[in-house]
């Protein structure tokens, strides 16, 4: 079977926008309403339980990953018994995947106080919390997640985006009430509880109706359970690092500086990751076209297809980039105010960590759908166990800032060059030399355009204390980020031979 690629790939791409500007605006209104509310601290805690529950979620393994991986062949070839024993076997791994989640949580709660620095809310009992996220946690498992496997290989998520919207909208809107007019924390965790539970139940039910040939029988054969082990083993190791990058950052800062500064940095991390959450729909939408592709084009033509596609994303990440780099700080003292802000060096630390972990997002894409994963292991042990090293270190040293730039420095020099070593070795079978210089061509240009456009910018200096004032200067500000820092970057590239190939290719995608 042949996925009609572009067409599920731009329907994908609608929704999941959508269900993205949905998770970025109405969680932005509950954080607000929670800082004026309850106070910095309760984020605080927040992004600290989320954290640590990442650092469970390694039990997943990357499973589902080497699952879906593993049923885009038989896909292809209209293998409807293999994809239902895979979906079997799917189901049985997750729900024993949730119950260890839940032991492993438990074994953890004599240690919680020591993750946190300094006094928590007198109103909140640190280990109930936490029960009530480890619960949220493992009921994903447990109630049909392994389902969402049908309409990845389909390309078809934009049903579970409709579904999300519409709950996850309801949801913020209990969140904000219950905050409001409570002011219980509690209410708030709960409200999510019952969200997790609904938004599994409903796209099953779609998914049955969809597509009713696949059910959870059949077993999988000895050599493709052994080849998924060792995938599974290679993703493992993988989310580790990725773990290590993310959840470890919030637990060292906690742990350091207290809950307050947690939420300070969880708030420009929360900007970091909207952008990050529309840059996902751009991966999720051809995540599926890249795996029929890898099943059914030559390695040639993925390569020509992911240089492209990376041009055009390279390209959106950087005006991303820009656009940080310009609107953060006056953004920040407009929404929460100069004294829950980090310096402008933190900023720009902040707009280029970002970048740089954009870096490799469409390589990824190929990388994942060709089952590299176990070829990157010790590229991923590597980063995580430096990530670590340094956040003590250099957060010890240098603060936030030292965190950031430990999280930079293993992404760029282990994690991107090691996985673009990896693909470029065996699946593209040709040298590296060329995608990096160009990748490192794509960062400087979008620092250059940074400086020229913040130099534009600095015009309209954000000193003042009046809101309207501030609104106005970041509407000007976002005005000039539309324009400005696009047409350098067509000034950059237009002449360029990538450029000459990347125009006619998103037309004509655009038109179809």
């Amino acid at each position: 079977m042949i996925l009609k690629r572009s067409e599920n790939a731009k329907r994908n791409g609608i929704w999941g926008l959508i269900n993205n500007l949905v998770s970025i605006f109405l969680p932005f209104i509950v954080r607000t309403i929670m800082i004026k509310e309850l106070g910095a601290e309760y984020l605080g805690l927040s992004s600290l339980f989320t954290s640590i529950l990442s650092v469970l979620n390694m039990t997943e393994l990357g499973f589902g990953t080497a699952v879906v991986y593993s049923m885009y062949k038989p896909l292809a070839d209209d293998n409807t018994e293999l994809l239902c024993a895979l979906l079997n076997f799917y189901k049985k791994i997750y729900r024993i995947i949730g119950l260890i989640i839940l032991i492993v949580g438990v074994c953890l709660l004599p240690f919680l106080h020591y993750f946190v620095e300094g006094e928590i809310p007198r109103d909140i009992n640190l280990y109930i919390l936490y029960i009530l996220y480890l619960l949220n946690t493992s009921l994903s498992y447990w109630l049909f997640a392994y389902k969402n496997s049908i309409l990845t290989i389909y390309q078809r998520n934009d049903i579970k985006n409709k579904i999300s919207i519409i709950l996850s909208t309801l949801m913020y809107i209990a969140q904000i009430i219950l905050i409001v007019y409570t002011h219980n924390y509690y209410y708030y965790v709960i409200a999510l509880l019952v969200y997790t539970v609904i938004n599994n139940i409903l796209p099953a039910v779609y998914i049955d109706k969809l597509y009713p040939k696949y059910v959870c029988v059949g077993n999988i054969s000895k050599d493709l359970r052994k080849d998924i082990k060792v995938r599974v083993t290679g993703l493992m190791i993988t989310k580790l690092s990725s773990v290590s990058r993310n959840a470890f950052d919030s637990i060292i800062i906690s742990s350091y500086f207290g809950l307050t500064t947690v939420a300070i940095y969880n708030n420009y991390y929360y900007i970091i990751n909207a952008l990050t959450s529309i840059m996902l729909v751009l991966t999720t939408a051809i995540s599926a076209g890249v795996g029929n592709s890898i099943a059914t084009d030559t390695s040639e033509k993925n390569l020509n297809d992911m240089n492209i596609i990376n041009f055009w994303y390279m390209w959106i990440a950087g005006w991303f980039m820009v656009c940080l780099v310009c609107l953060f700080q006056p953004f920040m003292k407009l929404w929460v105010g100069s004294e829950l802000m980090l310096s402008n060096f933190v900023m720009w630390l902040f707009a280029i960590y970002f970048l740089i972990l954009k870096l490799g997002d469409i390589q990824a894409q190929y990388f994942d759908a060709a089952g590299l994963w176990w070829h990157r292991r010790w590229y991923s042990i590597t980063e995580a166990v430096l990530n670590i090293i340094l956040n003590i270190i250099l957060g010890y040293y240098l603060g936030v800032s030292g965190i950031v730039l430990a999280t930079i420095i293993t992404v760029f020099f282990v994690n991107f060059w090691g996985s673009s070593s990896v693909i470029f070795k065996k699946y593209f079978k040709v040298g590296l030399r060329k995608y990096i210089i160009q990748q490192i061509k794509y960062v400087l240009v979008a620092i250059i355009n940074a400086i020229c456009v913040l130099f534009v910018c600095s015009w309209l200096p954000f000193s003042t204390t009046s809101k309207m004032d501030l609104f106005f200067i970041l509407f000007i500000r976002a005005a000039i980020c539309v324009i400005l820092p696009n047409f350098i970057f067509w000034i950059a590239y237009r002449k360029t031979k990538i450029f000459e190939v990347a125009l006619p290719w998103i037309k004509s995608r655009i038109r179809h």
